[in-house]
């Protein structure tokens, strides 16, 4: 727990978020899953270089704690693929990109929107999880 976190526990919004690591993300250790190792990995090596990329700054402003500026409904691309376009706020302009809503990103997109989750996890650190088991 970080000092903002131990000083604003049990007070007011934010006090009903749960933490999550990589290895509870993927179900690896008790607490809140939203995947499996092989599901993350098959969806990790099935987006674009772009997507992926864009997945990189959605999951690393996540964990920054960036406030979602804006964001669009989902849509479907035309792969058939579910995905909603990001943008979080920062100090001196905003950061995004595309978010495949698929192997549990859905879910903690969902979460974090709704203020029930903290992450605590590197996309890189998810894939090198998951490629450990």
């Amino acid at each position: 727990m970080n000092i903002l976190e131990l000083l604003n526990a049990g007070q007011g919004a934010g006090s009903n978020y749960e933490s999550v690591n990589a290895k509870q993300f993927l179900a690896i250790e008790d607490g809140k899953s939203y995947s499996t190792p092989q599901e993350f990995l098959d969806y990790c090596k099935s987006l674009r270089p772009k997507e992926l990329k864009d997945t990189e700054v959605v999951v690393k402003s996540m964990k920054a704690g960036l406030r979602v500026n804006r964001f669009s409904p989902e849509t479907e691309d035309r792969a058939s693929r579910w995905y909603s376009y990001l943008e979080f706020l920062r100090a001196r302009g905003n950061q995004g990109g595309k978010l495949i809503l698929e192997a549990g990103m859905r879910e903690l997109l969902e979460d974090y929107l709704d203020d029930k989750v903290v992450v605590n996890f590197t996309l890189a650190e998810l894939i090198e999880e998951a490629k450990q088991h």
